[in-house]
């Protein structure tokens, strides 16, 4: 509220400059209209303030000679718009809008500055601004993005290219940017989280580009109809090793593990190939088994011939 009070003041001030540095047109007052008190110049042009109920209330404006509204204080909401232009008064429930009329460009890049909040010191300049932002070619809404970014020493003032720590919001593609100048740190597209310069891919739930640390835990759940518990079922056949021996000759790799070839291509799944080895590792158990037999049953053979002798 007193920053609000404090906006009133300085708006209603200018006004006054106004009316003093105008006041040789010699304004007058007239009542005759349903819009209310009216001010105008000798001429007869529609002067600098008129008292409405436009809007779905009644309001303080301030306008131009074409009755084009830039200023507008509306009671008893204490709503306030400003750079308005004589669009239609869309705040209605006590609320700040402040609006650049002008419309954005069709062209790819494009950019319109919404609001600005800075404070200036020398080279020390600090400016919080917000801008519209054109992605791709489009005449509507669907290309337009919001860019909210911060600007230093009233330079990285091109969104897209140079603004710093910014956040981008893409209304229409339902994703969000978090980066600083041209680099896009993050991206959030629904619940797809993107880390680093990665490519959008809605295949993946989480995407990073680089390396992840953790410094506890992480679990992975299945449903466990993947995990090789199978492999000690009686019915299950397993591999001889002469089979595997064959199969590792012709195709240098183990059986069911992916080639390095197909893991540069497509990538691999920790949890997969953990269960693939843990099958390998369950599988090559059942052959220490089976050969510890074997070699069981060689000695018994070895001591009945030697005890022969």
């Amino acid at each position: 509220m007193k920053t609000l009070k404090k906006f009133l003041v300085i708006c209603f001030a200018t006004a006054v400059v106004i009316s003093s540095a105008t006041a040789q047109e010699n304004w007058t007052q007239s009542n005759s209209t349903s819009r209310g008190t009216q001010f105008y110049n000798s001429s007869g042009a529609l002067g600098y303030s008129v008292r409405t109920n436009s809007g779905g209330g009644w309001a303080w404006q301030f306008i131009d000679a074409s009755a084009v509204t830039y200023l507008q204080v509306q009671f008893p909401t204490g709503n306030l718009g400003a750079g308005l232009n004589n669009a239609p008064w869309i705040p209605q429930t006590g609320a700040f809008e402040f609006r650049n009329g002008a419309a954005l460009s069709s062209a790819n890049g494009s950019n319109r500055l919404l609001t600005c909040s800075s404070t200036a010191n020398g080279t020390n300049y600090f400016q919080n601004n917000v801008w519209a932002r054109r992605v791709g070619s489009s005449n509507d809404w669907l290309t337009t993005r919001l860019h909210d970014a911060i600007s230093i020493d009233g330079s990285y003032l091109a969104p897209g290219t140079d603004t710093r720590t910014w956040w981008e919001r893409a209304p229409f593609q339902d994703f969000q940017l978090w980066g600083t100048g041209s680099q896009t740190y993050m991206a959030l597209m629904g619940s797809n989280l993107w880390v680093g310069p990665v490519t959008q891919n809605t295949q993946y739930k989480l995407a990073v580009a680089g390396k992840i640390a953790a410094w506890d835990e992480i679990k992975v759940f299945t449903n466990g109809t993947s995990f090789p518990d199978y492999v000690f079922d009686a019915n299950y056949k397993l591999r001889s090793l002469e089979d595997t021996e064959t199969y590792i000759q012709e195709n240098h790799h183990l059986p069911e593990v992916p080639s390095a070839a197909e893991i540069a291509k497509d990538g691999m799944s920790l949890n997969g190939m953990s269960e693939i080895l843990l099958k390998k590792v369950e599988e090559l158990t059942l052959h220490l088994i089976e050969i510890k037999k074997e070699n069981e049953e060689l000695k018994k053979r070895l001591n009945a011939l030697e005890n022969k002798k």
